[in-house]
């Protein structure tokens, strides 16, 4: 009942980072994706968190094999420094014309050097593999922890885009894990969020590990 005949787009995160860490099912992205087709809309995703290799391939559309019709993305595209963008399909390509959508400091020389330098990297240098790997690795860990303690509730994600979903406030976790020497955020109330660097051995996710087993066995006395 949300689509109509005014709707001109749908769009969403292929994974959700603020929501909690939650990976689409991969049929309901179809399902969107056939509805969009069917309908004439425009699919839209947001791979500010997700995109960028965070999921273990360059764009998170391309582990799903859903095709968006134009998708976001920031953050790691500079790999920490300040630039955005904006892809999408040829067929889209007269929607913003020259003038039509200005930005003062967009499109910098400099910023465009440090994308396409990141993209080079993420592309050529096996960092992807190195996702998909200790992401598979991590999310195995962690699973145990799952097993260990009561509170924790679940795991979930993808590539090294991992939440652990817990029964109190993830929030409680922050200063302790600081103190040890691990910097997590938390995504929602009550889930962990783990987004390590994409360069990641299995030496530190185990180490990551014992930290929140050390955390929540303190909580837990």
């Amino acid at each position: 009942n949300a689509v109509t005949d005014k709707t001109a787009a749908i769009l969403l995160e292929p994974v959700q980072g603020e929501g909690g860490i939650i990976p689409a099912d991969p049929e309901y992205l179809k399902g969107i994706r056939a509805l969009c087709d069917e309908k004439g809309i425009l699919l839209l995703f947001d791979e500010v968190q997700c995109g960028m290799g965070r999921t273990g391939t360059l764009y998170a559309w391309q582990g799903y094999g859903v095709e968006p019709d134009a998708l976001s993305m920031a953050k790691a595209l500079g790999n920490g420094y300040p630039i955005a963008a904006v892809v999408a399909q040829r067929k889209l390509e007269n929607v913003l014309t020259p003038g039509t959508h200005a930005s003062t400091f967009g499109g910098t020389p400099l910023a465009c050097a440090a994308a396409c330098a990141v993209v080079d990297t993420l592309t050529e240098g096996g960092v992807l593999e190195n996702c998909r790997k200790q992401g598979a690795y991590l999310m195995e860990q962690l699973l145990k922890l799952k097993v260990k303690y009561p509170c924790v509730k679940d795991v979930r994600g993808k590539g090294l885009m991992i939440g652990v979903v817990l029964d109190f406030p993830a929030g409680e976790l922050l200063g302790p894990l600081r103190e040890k020497g691990l910097l997590a955020l938390s995504a929602g109330e009550t889930v962990l969020r783990l987004v390590p660097p994409l360069i990641i051995t299995q030496e530190d996710c185990d180490l990551a590990v014992s930290y929140i087993d050390a955390v929540l066995a303190d909580r837990a006395k």
